[in-house]
């Protein structure tokens, strides 16, 4: 069920192109975790986490180093759940 933390599952129109794509992807404040669908004997998931930032010129990027200010925010929010 869609609520204001998720994203839309892909679609999978093309498949060389949805293979890039994660199955689903999941949002609070800064962070997200993106859940990829994998295949070899058996189909499994793995999932990854990014923080997004903005640098000087305004421009967005994600990294996958978590400082302390990036987790307090998330704990506070977490809290409340």
């Amino acid at each position: 069920m869609p609520n204001k933390y998720t994203q839309p599952p892909r679609e999978k129109k093309n498949a060389t192109a949805a293979s890039n794509l994660p199955v689903k992807t999941f949002r609070l404040g800064r962070i997200k975790a993106a859940v990829w669908e994998n295949e070899g004997e058996q189909k499994f998931y793995s999932v990854t986490f990014a923080r997004t930032y903005v640098d000087e010129a305004n421009n967005y990027h994600d990294s996958d180093s978590f400082g302390r200010e990036s987790h307090r925010r998330n704990d506070q929010g977490h809290a409340r759940t």
